[in-house]
């Protein structure tokens, strides 16, 4: 699977031969990602179960702090949504996995992830419900916004990674471009901060 979230981080998804993985994993046995994996897409799901778990888990828990503290806010929530990712993203296989989940996300839409039943997006179910709970307009354009911010905040936060894993950033650079991604994304919104 490591091998697999380098070589789609830096190739593509769907770019990636699923041959190119079993050789630079070192498995002769030509079909041994279908044994494991069934496919590509089980194998992009096993990567996403991978890192969407510890990520649920730590949005969960910051959900559950900011509704035990009445801190229902735009800018709490996509905190909420954002410094899971970011905390993932200091190490190559978190920045891989953030790449990755652009890559799926553009390839399915935003409202096919939310309501594939996926465990580990329970915290994303909760965030929306919030999130749409405090914007304005009609419920409909609410969803929409809603879909826009977390493509456009994984986008960033992807292209963040992607920098820092080619060199053009440090780790260190590309955190510090968060507060700004995290602003954009609650302006975009509708700052209430």
């Amino acid at each position: 699977m490591t091998v697999a979230e380098e070589l789609m981080a830096t190739r593509g998804v769907d770019a990636v031969d699923l041959n190119d993985i079993r050789l630079a994993a070192g498995q002769r046995n030509r079909s041994a990602i279908n044994y494991h994996f069934g496919n590509r897409e089980g194998l992009v799901q096993a990567i996403r179960q991978r890192h969407g778990e510890p990520i649920d888990e730590k949005r969960n828990r910051i959900l559950d702090a900011l509704e035990a503290n009445a801190e229902i806010t735009i800018r709490a929530l996509v905190e909420a949504y954002l410094t899971p990712l970011t905390n993932t993203m200091r190490t190559r296989p978190g920045r891989n996995y953030v790449i990755i989940l652009r890559d799926t996300t553009f390839r399915i839409g935003a409202s096919s992830v939310l309501s594939s039943g996926m465990p580990y997006l329970s915290s994303m179910r909760r965030l929306s419900g919030h999130l749409i709970s405090v914007l304005s307009g009609t419920h409909a354009a609410r969803h929409v916004r809603f879909r826009q911010a977390a493509l456009t905040g994984g986008v960033l936060l992807a292209d963040i990674a992607v920098d820092v894993n080619s060199g053009t950033l440090t780790q260190r650079q590309g955190l510090l471009r968060v507060p700004g991604v995290i602003d954009f994304v609650t302006r975009a919104l509708g700052d209430d901060s």
